[in-house]
């Protein structure tokens, strides 16, 4: 008898399916609504056509699709939901691993088990556990949110382990690093220069030393403000204040004395 599921959705809310048996099969529909009551009364409708044997009617024949078509549909949404420095990375994992090797005219149904352990043995060769959990991960969020879309039917998705990643110790530059570092910085150029320090004495990572805009300094109270803005989220997705040191004050002083500057 056809009765409803629950799936957690990444936005940390859920969607509901209905689920029936039809040829030996087990079909899982999406009823595209977080209401349980909505999806009740969608679910009566299911076991009137179970009743009167009309469920092959109502099962969606739609043309399968390909890897390189659905993953256009995929990145719009991503680009709506990630950070811009995330976005531009999965962008590149998909564009130079995983299309070139699963096939841009692949159809997501037949993106099997077997297929993932493939790739995950290949790409072990020259990387570590983590990153090939990244990079499968990534695989497996697109075929999550094709069967959001109505794409791939649940019971195709793969169950794939995540590999066991060995947490290394934390590597500190030495100071001799530092001195050398810094250098290279200062001779490369001025804003390369600012862009080093940022990171160096202030612990930003790189995608908030690259969106630090003269705006988000306070120089009267040496702080600098790190927060979400319209065009750019830090990883974190929440505001915080970082006092600014000595070294680093007296060289954003300098270059604000030139307003021509850009930071």
């Amino acid at each position: 008898m056809a009765h409803l599921k629950k799936r957690k959705m990444a936005n940390n809310g859920h969607v509901w399916y209905v689920e029936f048996q039809f040829e030996g099969r087990r079909i899982r529909k999406s009823l595209k609504t977080c209401s349980k009551t909505i999806a009740q009364r969608a679910l009566n409708k299911y076991r009137v056509w179970e009743d009167e044997g009309n469920l092959g009617l109502i099962i969606d024949q739609k043309k399968p699709i390909s890897l390189g078509e659905f993953l256009k549909t995929h990145l719009t949404h991503a680009e709506r939901t990630l950070s811009s420095s995330w976005y531009h990375n999965k962008c590149l994992l998909f564009e130079r691993y995983l299309i070139p090797f699963f096939g841009e005219h692949t159809l997501i149904k037949n993106i099997t088990k077997g297929k993932i352990k493939d790739y995950r043995n290949e790409r072990l060769k020259t990387i570590s556990n983590r990153t090939v959990n990244i990079e499968i991960n990534c695989l497996m969020t697109l075929l999550r949110h094709a069967i959001d879309r109505d794409e791939l039917e649940q019971q195709a998705l793969p169950r794939i382990k995540k590999l066991p990643e060995i947490k290394g110790r934390l590597r500190y530059l030495e100071v001799e690093e530092i001195r050398e570092l810094r250098k290279a910085a200062e001779n490369h150029s001025p804003e390369i220069n600012v862009y080093v320090m940022l990171m160096l004495f202030m612990g930003l990572r790189s995608g908030e030393a690259l969106s630090v805009r003269w705006e988000d300094l306070d120089m009267e109270r040496r702080i600098l403000h790190v927060a979400p803005r319209e065009d750019w989220i830090p990883k974190t997705k929440t505001a915080r204040i970082v006092p600014i040191p000595n070294e680093l004050f007296d060289l954003l002083e300098l270059r604000l004395k030139k307003p021509r500057n850009p930071l």
